[in-house]
């Protein structure tokens, strides 16, 4: 299998506070990886590395084999879909309107292309119209009320619907939860 994410004895500490101290991880190819801590133990910090916002204070880390600190960071940040908690949605928007915020950006001149990316991904991360409402509501944000999950799950689609990006997107995803959950409320 070719890694994708490769992290080599990384350390990265805020102060005095050491977050991390000789962390490995190496992520293949088509693999999936769910990064499960409490707060302040590293989730975020992880994640922010993986695309350049945070450098490590010591060790490595390779996208696709290459250190990140040899790439072009714009170019690097282009390709990795991140969906942060407590994501800026646009509430003025539906929830189509919000997903197809960045293909749109990406594929001016290409709305069926759009149109597409929004309804795979609307399908894979299970965005689905709920309680019987027909699906034109999507397209009616007043008529559309969401839950926290819902939200999520849009952020997280608005992250990852970079059509225009290879490598990472496709490839490798990361989710991360502040506890487990176990499917009961």
């Amino acid at each position: 299998m070719q890694k994708m994410i490769e992290f080599r004895h990384v350390r990265k500490a805020y102060g005095e506070k050491v977050i991390l101290e000789d962390f490995n991880l190496c992520v293949e190819k088509g693999e999936f990886v769910t990064i499960i801590g409490s707060s302040g133990c590293g989730k975020t910090t992880v994640l922010k590395m993986i695309n350049g916002l945070l450098e490590p204070d010591g060790g490595e880390i390779l996208i696709e084999g290459e250190n990140i600190r040899e790439k072009d960071q714009t170019m690097l940040r282009r390709n990795i879909g991140y969906a942060i908690q407590g994501s800026v949605l646009f509430p003025h928007m539906t929830v189509e309107q919000n997903i197809a915020y960045v293909p749109n950006l990406l594929n001016s001149r290409d709305k069926k292309k759009t149109r597409e990316a929004v309804s795979r991904w609307m399908g894979i991360v299970g965005l689905r119209v709920q309680w019987g409402v027909s699906r034109t509501c999507l397209n009616k944000a007043a008529l559309l009320r969401e839950n926290d999950t819902l939200k999520a799950q849009r952020a997280f689609a608005k992250g990852l619907i970079q059509e225009n990006q290879t490598g990472l997107l496709m490839e490798a995803r990361f989710f991360y939860a502040e506890r487990e959950w176990t499917g009961k409320r």
